[in-house]
């Protein structure tokens, strides 16, 4: 469902005016910025619904209307994102994939790659050896 920012989100229970989805989009970022839970391989949806004080059914109608996608992609997109913003700090190109994807969250490299790819349009293979091709430069 593609949703305008700005929309109200009414589904079952869940009805939350603009203000209300601003005031939890900023409490999901800043527990996402502030606490990293995505780096733990079995975050859930129950957990981070306790870390927010809300259900899981509300947790799951915010992501899906607000974010446009379910929870697990939410949640790979920010593993994705953190490996992509820390690339320049840590050594990434001497770690097997296997070890890249366990330091980013993911239960396994399969999973892993086919979130990267979701995300970039690229392997990570294909990425990393892109990445060393420029700094090679």
């Amino acid at each position: 469902m593609n949703r305008r920012k700005g929309d109200d989100i009414r589904s079952g229970n869940l009805q939350l005016d603009k203000a209300q989805i601003e005031e939890l989009d900023r409490r999901v970022r800043k527990l996402l910025r502030e606490q990293k839970p995505y780096l733990h391989a079995n975050y859930t949806l129950t957990r981070m619904a306790k870390d927010l004080h809300l259900s899981i059914h509300q947790l799951s109608a915010f992501v899906n209307h607000h974010y446009g996608m379910n929870f697990s992609d939410f949640i790979n997109r920010e593993r994705i994102q953190h490996f992509l913003s820390t690339m320049a700090d840590v050594d990434w190109k001497n770690k097997k994939l296997e070890t890249i994807a366990k330091e980013c969250g993911f239960n396994n490299r399969n999973t892993f790659r086919k979130a990267f790819k979701r995300n970039t349009e690229m392997t990570p293979s294909k990425y990393l050896k892109n990445k060393k091709g420029l700094n090679d430069q």
